[in-house]
C-alpha cells in the first residue's frame, strides 16, 4: 500500500481469468467483485464484454449491467 491507496491491479488480473472461466458461478462471482472495484476493473472490458456471449443468462444480464456501468459507450446495440 503506497500513499494510503490500494492496488486492485493483482485482483482484476485474478478476476479476468476467472470471468474466462466456463462455471457460470464462477463467472458470475468474478463480475460482482469487479462491479465492486469499480473503475480498477477496467482492464477487465474486454472479458466482461465477452461474458455477454456467456449460454447462462445470470452471467449475461451481470456483464450488461457492469458494462452499462463502467463503459456504456461500449454496450453493443440491441437487436430483438
Amino acid at each position: 500500500m503506497e500513499g494510503g491507496s490500494i492496488s486492485f491491479a493483482p485482483r482484476a488480473h485474478q478476476h479476468r481469468r476467472l470471468v474466462r472461466n466456463r462455471a457460470s458461478e464462477k463467472r458470475f462471482d468474478s463480475l460482482n467483485v469487479l462491479e465492486k472495484m469499480g473503475d480498477a476493473a477496467r482492464p477487465a472490458l474486454p472479458e466482461i464484454k465477452a461474458a455477454l456471449q456467456s449460454p447462462f443468462s445470470g452471467v449475461r444480464d451481470r456483464a450488461g449491467l457492469l458494462l452499462r456501468k463502467l463503459a456504456p459507450q461500449e454496450m453493443p446495440p440491441i437487436i430483438d
